[in-house]
């Protein structure tokens, strides 16, 4: 669930688990991120949300992102030009030629507020409105790229042929296709965004339960002096030669920032040691003002039978309560850099930074960093 609000939300009869990232496990392989660089999945993530709320007795929140509203992810429909070009259109040919444009994007949401005034789902039985949106888009550029004006589209899945005569002669009023977006798509999403501008922060928080643990709903509040949460955790990911700077067993060394840096033998899985370690790096009970307490696993289930009747402006312990000092886990202590004195062959899949070549003598152990892998992913949170 996503809020809004002049800070942090939190939740007052719920405790907050911190992901461990040790625990999570990444794809071997990268994806593309929106920003163009390399970003890795943690394949684990809902299993390992699912154990870090365990560990905070069920009734937990994990916060997955917290910024400032003004840096989310930009609102779909809040073009006026793209309403003032579909009051022109006349007829379905029109309209393809619009989403051809990319004007406007093909989506259910746009498919049913077109639909009673257009009636796509008249045009072919069966078919759903935003697939004659996506047929219409398709058509369109198969006509005129392919400069096949004369030639039946035939779009797989539809077992009919169109063509643009068939679809000049599919007529509407534009004006009132536009007034239906308008008043369906545009207004509402205006209304989200003058929302989210209003507030300081976006909080996402995620949590897994079991039916037998859904003993209260949610009570939400607002922190503005918690930090924020970055969808972005900066995990740098090197390909390293596991015997020295010569050719020979490859290893992934993976640094999380403020933990350390450790080489991972078996890249995609959590490595072996730190599968034991805690699912939560932290459980904390948040409240309205202050950082926040760390809970101890001892006392978790006090504290959350406690703090079940918690209301915003009200304090969630009563004064006879003693919160316990929690003792923080000892995360493993980092793997030590491979620095040999000799000539470096650079390994199979190695990007060496600037200044590296296969075949150079390296100085001294100690005197200068070694070269590493060039590429920085990053590893989103994934939204659940």
């Amino acid at each position: 669930m996503t809020g809004d609000g002049p800070g942090r939300a939190i939740v007052k009869n719920h405790l907050d688990a911190e992901l461990n990232p040790l625990r999570l496990a990444l794809q071997g392989n990268p994806i593309a991120c929106a920003d163009g660089g390399n970003c890795f999945i943690p394949s684990n993530y809902a299993q390992l949300v699912a154990a870090a709320v365990d560990e905070a007795g069920g009734n937990a929140f994990v916060t997955e992102y917290a910024q400032p509203a003004s840096t989310g992810t930009p609102i779909a429909y809040d073009s006026p030009p793209a309403l003032s070009e579909l009051a022109k259109v006349k007829n379905v040919y029109g309209l393809g030629a619009l989403l051809a444009a990319n004007h406007l994007p093909v989506t259910a949401e746009l498919a049913d507020k077109l639909d009673p005034v257009v009636g796509l789902s008249k045009m072919v039985t069966n078919t759903s409105a935003v697939q004659l949106l996506g047929a219409a888009r398709s058509c369109f550029k198969f006509w005129n790229q392919f400069m096949q004006q004369q030639s039946p589209c035939l779009v797989p899945g539809f077992g009919v042929a169109f063509t643009a005569d068939q679809f000049q002669t599919l007529t509407f009023d534009g004006a009132k296709a536009a007034e239906a977006v308008d008043k369906g798509l545009v207004q509402p999403v205006a209304e989200v965004a003058a929302l989210l501008a209003a507030n300081q922060t976006t909080t996402r928080l995620v949590m897994r339960i079991s039916p037998d643990e859904m003993d209260r709903d949610p009570v939400f509040a607002f922190n503005p002096t918690l930090p924020p949460v970055l969808q972005d955790l900066g995990v740098v990911r090197n390909v390293v030669c596991l015997t020295g700077w010569y050719n020979g067993p490859q290893g992934v060394r993976v640094t999380w920032p403020n933990w350390g840096s450790w080489i991972l033998e078996a890249w995609g899985a959590v490595d072996p040691r730190f599968a034991k370690t805690p699912a939560a790096a932290s459980v904390r009970l948040l409240d309205e003002t202050g950082n926040g307490t760390a809970i101890s696993a001892a006392q978790v289930d006090v504290i959350n039978s406690a703090i079940a009747g918690a209301k915003p402006g009200q304090a969630q312990l009563s004064k006879d309560l003693v919160v316990q000092p929690a003792t923080p886990w000892k995360v493993p202590a980092s793997d030590p850099l491979l620095a040999v004195v000799g000539v470096w062959h650079m390994p199979y899949g190695c990007i060496p930074k600037p200044g590296w070549k296969d075949g150079q003598t390296l100085p001294a152990a100690g005197t200068t960093p070694p070269p590493q892998l060039s590429m920085s992913p990053r590893l989103p949170a994934t939204r659940r």
